[in-house]
């Protein structure tokens, strides 16, 4: 536990939201196929590509855009225009279009609370970006750890919502040797293990061993969380995330395409294009 805050891995875009705020409308136009072994898993794209996106995503994809704090004058600070600019995207997709799962992400336990009242009733997922900096330090203390995502998920089942845990890679490991990990994973929806770096610095092949050992430690703990994995198109190209995801799909529930403003809207065809094995069971 004591090494959790180490590394401080890229941000997190997950899971968001439409028009209207406070509690989330029940139901779906269509069932989506379950995700999983067996299964191709959906897939995630930021709000900001979702014309671009919208004609390839499928039912049960998601779409999602981020409230996480940001370095301003050398500290991370919520910034109010950050959470406005995440509802504004959001608010402008109909998820009956293509039965798509909205999804907004925080990096504080603090922030959500001060603006639960303020996420759209049509948000399915209310994801947790936890890491040094961004998380304030009275969160993220290894101490205070799993109280503090303890709390995260209390409020968001409170709220209806489905709650997803998204930390450094560093985090799963660390928190299993501190016997921690079940505690973690008894109270949360979702698990994201962000592998951008460990593809960039080891390869695909190693990201592959990694997620299917990642997978069956959290399906271990508690068998109902999803195991979802992220990419990020700045640290890997196109092409990187669509071979990573074709080799490590059979252990996802949930692809998660990471790209800061300003990535190319092609980029995101491409990948998605590239990922044409989802249309059928593998």
């Amino acid at each position: 536990m004591t090494r959790l805050m180490l590394r401080c891995g890229l941000v997190l875009s997950l899971l968001a939201c439409s028009s209207g705020a406070g509690t989330p409308t029940s139901g779906s136009p269509s069932a989506p196929v379950q995700p999983g072994v067996g299964n191709p898993p959906s897939v995630f794209v930021p709000a900001a590509y979702y014309a671009t996106a919208k004609s390839t995503l499928l039912a049960g994809d998601r779409v999602g855009a981020s409230a996480i704090r940001e370095l301003v004058g050398g500290q991370f600070v919520f910034v109010q225009a950050r959470l406005d600019e995440a509802i504004a995207q959001l608010n402008t997709i109909d998820p009956s279009e293509r039965a798509i799962v909205k999804s907004l992400t925080f990096s504080a336990v603090a922030d959500l609370r001060a603006h639960m009242a303020d996420v759209p009733r049509d948000v399915t997922w209310i994801g947790l970006d936890i890491e040094s900096g961004m998380t304030p330090a009275d969160e993220i203390d290894p101490g205070q750890y799993v109280a503090t995502v303890q709390q995260f998920a209390a409020l968001v089942h409170a709220s209806g919502r489905k709650a997803s845990w998204g930390p450094i890679s560093a985090a799963f490991d660390g928190l299993e040797r501190a016997g921690r990990l079940g505690d973690v994973l008894s109270v949360v929806d979702a698990a994201v293990y962000q592998g951008q770096e460990l593809f960039q610095n080891q390869g695909a092949a190693a990201l592959a061993a990694e997620l299917h050992r990642q997978r069956a430690r959290v399906k271990g703990h508690n068998a109902a969380v999803d195991f979802n994995a992220q990419l990020w198109v700045t640290r890997q190209t196109p092409d990187e995330v669509i071979a990573g995801f074709t080799l490590t799909r059979a252990d996802l529930d949930l692809a998660i395409i990471g790209a800061p403003a300003g990535v190319a809207w092609t980029d995101i065809q491409h990948i998605l294009a590239g990922l044409s094995w989802r249309m059928s069971p593998p």
